[in-house]
């Protein structure tokens, strides 16, 4: 609903209900070491940040965009809401 991060990849938003058309998440945890907060309105991501606990490369998939980067353990990597890095 939220996130989904499998077949090394972290899709944000795969099942929005419509229900839940504004939120914000901090915390939760995907596959590969990474911990994400992001927000959404209308339906829409607005942003996000990726931490990296383990320096493992990321593949981040939002609304048909992908992007692909090396991370470092301990940063964190912001992207806005079509996946452009802030």
């Amino acid at each position: 609903m939220l996130l989904q991060s499998h077949l090394d990849k972290i899709q944000l938003l795969p099942a929005l209900p419509n229900a839940l058309a504004d939120g914000e998440v901090k915390g939760i945890v995907a596959r590969g070491g990474f911990e994400l907060a992001f927000s959404w309105k209308n339906s829409k991501l607005q942003y996000v940040e990726i931490t990296s606990k383990k320096g493992e490369p990321c593949v981040l998939e939002y609304n048909g965009n992908t992007i692909e980067f090396d991370t470092k353990a301990g940063k964190t990597y912001k992207f806005d809401g079509s996946l452009n890095k802030k």
